[in-house]
């Protein structure tokens, strides 16, 4: 059982070797695209994070799937049909808006509800989206949040313009289901927001036998029909970036395994960016490597990127001078507010750290306090609390099971490169 709490050891220094989980998100995509194929498919290497278990046991609903040591199996099937009633997306607002697209093209109700951190979120721009494809939508309790009732009726294709500022999940749960609509569909996507999660989708549709073509801020996906395949779920780049984060605040040395360089995850950029504040990284047998201390401060647009800033917030700790990261504003969307929760943390443990209107900035200090921290049921916060805890002393992360949410192990992952 886990502890209520953890105590993060002060003054320890990062030396050793990780291999990160697989990326929930590469593998959420992965299988319910996979259920959308007649034909039977293989997902390798998926992990035991919730989120993605929670989309495994939507999957159920509707295909014959089973576990197979790290892999899910599903079996072959003459006719997709999803079934209506109640689909419970626990905390995971990924699935959620991947499901609010699907259910939009299929006739009969279905009803999108989670968790008290899901209910707080915003089902998105996908409901204009969706009603414009003819699916009707109602909100049992408040407008415009989970829970969402859908009904749906099969797209007639066309065209569909979209614009969320807050997540890019309602253009890619678009994306996913296109290809079952009736004629090719256009999606145009204004002002796209973490647009790397949208090729990931394209990439994951490609995998399962649908090509879409981009023109511009067209996304043409043609009608056709998924094929079942075998497909490997990358390592999560998210997960590492709070291990190279935390060797470069202590001026440690970390070696990561099972990353691919040629990665389709838009957080792999975490490696030019420790590369470029002064930070010493490298691929070596197949590993990134990371070595030695920020030099300069970080100039972050996290447009594309917002889910690496808890463990860079962490890093601009270490960083002299003036960090900025801009594009925060949609963070307070996040499951716990993201923006104002690192600067209350920052501020906790004697840093600087101000929130402006789209922007937060931190500023470093010679010398941390320790606090206790609360993550808010957030995972990505209690990894980077833990960060920041290796150099204030007494540091103290609450709530430390939530990071099962992404990284199950992530504890005792954290521990064994310290020492």
């Amino acid at each position: 059982m886990m502890e209520s709490a953890v105590a993060i050891p002060f003054g320890k220094k990062v030396d050793g070797a990780f291999v990160p989980p697989p990326s929930k998100s590469h593998a959420i995509r992965a299988l319910l695209i996979a259920s959308l194929a007649r034909g039977g498919s293989e997902v390798r290497g998926c992990g035991t994070s919730d989120d993605v278990g929670r989309m495994a046991d939507i999957v159920r609903r509707w295909r014959d799937i089973s576990k197979e040591g790290d892999s899910f199996v599903i079996r072959p099937v003459e006719r997709i049909d999803i079934p209506e009633g109640v689909y419970d997306c626990g905390g995971s607002a990924t699935a959620a808006r991947f499901l609010f697209a699907l259910f939009s093209m299929f006739e009969g109700e279905r009803v999108i509800d989670g968790d008290g951190s899901l209910r707080k979120r915003p089902v998105g721009a996908g409901v204009e989206a969706a009603r414009s494809l003819g699916a009707e939508i109602r909100f049992p309790r408040n407008e415009g949040c989970f829970p969402v009732s859908v009904r749906g009726g099969r797209w007639s294709g066309g065209r569909v313009r979209i614009s969320d500022s807050s997540s890019s999940h309602s253009v890619s749960g678009l994306l996913i289901a296109a290809p079952l609509s009736k004629k090719d569909l256009v999606v145009e996507a204004v002002e796209p927001v973490s647009y790397p999660y949208v090729r990931m989708t394209a990439e994951v549709m490609k995998e399962f036998g649908v090509a879409a073509a981009t023109e511009g801020r067209m996304i043409i996906v043609p009608r056709g029909e998924y094929l079942g395949t075998k497909l490997e779920i990358e390592k999560d780049y998210s997960a590492a970036a709070f291990f190279l984060c935390a060797s470069a605040v202590t001026d440690g040395r970390i070696a990561i395994t099972g990353l691919r360089e040629d990665s389709i995850q838009g957080d792999a950029g975490i490696a030019g960016m420790l590369e470029k504040i002064g930070a010493d990284v490298s691929w070596k047998d197949s590993s990134l490597v990371c070595r030695g201390k920020p030099s300069k401060p970080l100039e972050v647009d996290l447009r594309d990127i917002p889910d690496l800033f808890p463990p860079l917030a962490a890093l601009a700790l270490k960083c002299p001078g003036r960090s900025v990261f801009r594009g925060t504003a949609r963070l307070e969307a996040k499951e716990s507010g993201r923006g104002s929760a690192v600067v209350e943390a920052v501020n906790a443990i004697g840093g600087r750290a101000q929130m402006e209107r789209d922007a937060v900035i931190i500023e470093p200090v010679e010398r941390y306090e320790g606090a206790v921290l609360d993550p808010r049921g957030d995972h990505r916060l209690a990894m980077a609390f833990a960060v920041m805890g290796l150099l204030a002393e007494e540091t103290t992360v609450l709530d430390p099971g939530c990071v099962k949410k992404s990284h199950p192990s992530f504890w005792p992952d954290f521990f064994n490169i310290l020492r």
